[in-house]
């Protein structure tokens, strides 16, 4: 997630940058980054013929003489206008492509490390006026507030992941404690029954009595046994089903609303078991189409219909169920909502963890929505998240259009 944020962030420097190279009528203006292997890269520029340097394009920093290497160093702003004629700069690498006139202010991680400069840089003698300076230094700001807040949001996504891992290890730790837990038990029982009928066999004391209460015991013992081992292959199953990148279901390019009329339709019998209507409004979009294999999308619309019913209408005298198809420029949403009790706010970044559930039961295992992330995010290519709702609760699905 980090990197896509860096990416976004790049290309709106980049575009920041643009605009500040015209304003400031010079063939260049960067920003600068610094490395853990003391080398110094362009991260975003300006775009044009006329500025000599490409993205990605990287110097080792100590010892080089660079403009940058100074700023970063000090930590304090730089002002050439012109390097030809000051003997501190005349010799300095960038002079050899040319650029003779460098104004560079150094720029702060969300850390407060050094994150790298930000400049601009002209191939002829330039005395930077004051209102120039100025505006280096409100766009120098607004990259320390971008970078601070990308720090921070890394921050919170590692805290979610531990505390996400936090639940899915006592999460597993019970789904299979529970089972293996019966299974001693039950071996337990067996192996004293067992113990008994092998001292009465010995003493020439075992009657038919003693036996068929064995043989009955092993039997139910047998049986409760089986069940919870099956149970407990089951979950991994289902785990092993989570984590699994890959998919047997081909995508092709596929009409939405096809889709979502047969998930519902063939969910009606529970749906109809619980009493609840459903309403689908494709509006406008019944034509729209996206890249998707048809049985995952319907799988995920199944796991938010149960989702409501397990969790959403208790108490709830006319459950509804209503999904709404939208387009918006080059993504389709599909809008799920029911009249539920909804989610509480607290819970709503945790309802995607694998095993967390508000409702322990045996059909409540705390993993559907979870399977629905990763098949929207990793399968289809898109995105759910959970919207803020007044009653009930409130998921939308974003899918490339074709």
């Amino acid at each position: 997630m980090i990197m896509i944020y860096y990416d976004l962030l790049i290309d709106s420097w980049n575009n920041t940058l643009s605009v500040l190279a015209e304003l400031a009528k010079v063939p260049a203006a960067l920003v600068m980054k610094v490395d853990d292997n003391d080398k110094i890269e362009v991260f975003a520029k300006s775009p044009g013929d006329r500025n000599p340097y490409r993205l990605g394009e990287s110097e080792k920093l100590t010892g080089s003489g660079l403009y940058c290497e100074h700023v970063i160093q000090h930590q304090t702003t730089l002002n050439i206008p012109n390097a030809l004629q000051d003997t501190d700069w005349n010799d300095n690498p960038d002079v050899a492509q040319g650029i003779i006139a460098y104004l560079g202010l150094p720029i702060a991680n969300g850390d407060e490390s050094p994150f790298g400069t930000l400049c601009i840089l002209d191939n002829k003698q330039h005395e930077f006026s004051a209102s120039t300076l100025k505006l280096l230094q409100t766009i120098k700001h607004n990259f320390e507030i971008q970078l601070k807040l990308l720090h921070q949001q890394h921050i919170d996504d590692e805290s979610q992941q531990q505390d996400e891992l936090a639940i899915l290890i006592r999460a597993i730790a019970h789904e299979l404690n529970t089972p293996l837990g019966v299974g001693m038990t039950t071996v337990s029982v067996m192996q004293s029954q067992l113990d008994d009928i092998k001292v009465k066999l010995r003493d020439n004391s075992l009657d038919k009595a003693s036996l068929n209460r064995f043989l009955d015991t092993t039997e139910k013992s047998t049986t409760l046994l089986t069940k919870n081992l099956n149970n407990m292959a089951k979950r991994i199953t289902t785990l092993q089903d989570l984590l699994a990148n890959d998919s047997c279901f081909e995508k092709s390019p596929c009409e939405l609303y096809p889709i979502i009329n047969n998930a519902v339709a063939s969910f009606d019998k529970k749906l109809t078991q619980s009493h609840v209507k459903y309403h689908i409004d494709v509006g406008n979009s019944a034509g729209s189409q996206t890249i998707c294999a048809p049985e995952l999308l319907q799988q995920t619309l199944h796991i938010l219909c149960q989702n409501s019913i397990d969790h959403g209408f208790d108490d709830q005298p006319d459950p509804q169920i209503y999904i709404v198809l939208s387009e918006y420029n080059n993504l389709l949403k599909i809008h799920y909502r029911d009249n539920g009790k909804g989610i509480s706010p607290e819970h709503q970044w945790q309802i995607f963890t694998p095993f967390y559930t508000t409702k322990q039961s045996a059909s409540c295992s705390g993993l559907g929505l979870s399977i629905a992330k990763r098949i929207v995010t990793q399968q289809l290519g898109g995105e759910i998240i959970v919207q803020p709702a007044k009653i009930g609760c409130s998921f939308t699905i974003s899918l490339t259009k074709t």
